[in-house]
């Protein structure tokens, strides 16, 4: 038997595993991944629309759901390895809560105003920090190497607009030509991409990121910047200046669409702690912060201590 292994840490033990043979009833129980096997194609069709019926869900919106499941999964999985959930008591609870959608609710919006998310974080990073000293020199992400790619006599802004015509990606380029028309906006191209920016949002474009074929690179990109990127000291610093002047910094990451990978960051603050991102964001971010994070993301080797979602 294959026996489950936490990151950094010895084999998980038979209370653990026993504890996320619980999880998994409580929250994918009722949500089948197949029909039970032997039965006929109309049996199958009938078997999925009795389901859908219970769960009040059409086909599409059935499986949405689920994953969504799965990702609640594995976040209260890895607060049981790593954060407040170690606590049997509390697991117990928070068990309970997540037998039913209300609860389920209830359990997120408490995780969410009692800091679970940020302990596990802390917790895991105590036990597991990979942080290979090769991913420290920017030079070796790759990330400063121009791409071989097809000259272009289109502007930056242009190319990366073509690019995303030719992927049908017309959500996003319309995205753009909105922001394009926005006040201070400012295009920053650079070897490895393009840099879209104004006083509120910052959309950083990398070829090497968007031409991957990496699976789950925007998850992984996420989650490098709530592991690393959201710690780095001097934009914690500037955190606490800005909440002891009374203009907390509200910054919102965004790391893909559906159709391609990027990164984007919006501020939803006052004008002053607005600025003072932006002045992190062009002088330690693009050049020191991001390269480290795609190269990261990009190498299918580098293990994260656990993955976090979007909240």
């Amino acid at each position: 038997m294959h026996m489950i292994q936490a990151p950094g840490s010895a084999p998980l033990n038979a209370d653990i595993l026993q504890d996320l043979t619980r999880l998994n009833e409580v929250l994918l129980g009722d949500w089948p991944l197949h029909a039970p096997e032997g039965l006929a194609a109309s049996a199958q069709a009938a078997w999925w629309s009795a389901l859908h019926q219970v769960h009040g869900t059409d086909a599409g919106n059935y499986f949405e759901q689920r994953a969504t499941l799965c990702r609640l999964y594995l976040d209260v999985f890895q607060m049981r390895l790593y954060g407040p959930l170690q606590d049997n008591e509390r697991f117990s609870k928070a068990l309970k809560m997540l037998s039913g959608a209300k609860g389920r609710a209830q359990f997120m919006r408490e995780a969410l105003c009692m800091g679970y998310h940020a302990a596990t974080v802390e917790g895991a990073l105590a036990l597991d920090n990979p942080q290979p000293e090769t991913f420290d020199d920017p030079d070796a992400t790759g990330q400063r190497a121009k791409p071989i790619r097809v000259p272009s006599v289109r502007s930056p802004l242009d190319e990366l607009l073509h690019t995303l015509h030719i992927w049908k990606n017309d959500q996003l380029a319309h995205e753009i030509h909105e922001m394009r028309l926005s006040e201070g906006f400012e295009v920053h191209p650079f070897d490895w991409g393009v840099v879209l920016d104004n006083t509120y949002t910052k959309m950083v474009f990398s070829w090497n990121l968007m031409r991957s074929h990496e699976l789950g690179l925007g998850q992984r990109l996420f989650t490098d910047w709530s592991l690393y990127g959201e710690r780095e000291p001097r934009l914690q610093a500037l955190r606490a200046t800005l909440n002891d002047e009374g203009t907390p910094l509200e910054l919102h990451c965004t790391t893909s669409d559906a159709r391609t990978v990027f990164i984007q960051f919006e501020v939803s603050s006052s004008l002053p702690a607005a600025q003072a991102f932006g002045r992190w964001f062009h002088e330690v971010y693009l050049p020191e912060v991001f390269p480290a994070q795609a190269a990261r993301a990009l190498d299918p080797a580098f293990h994260y201590p656990l993955t976090v979602f979007p909240r």
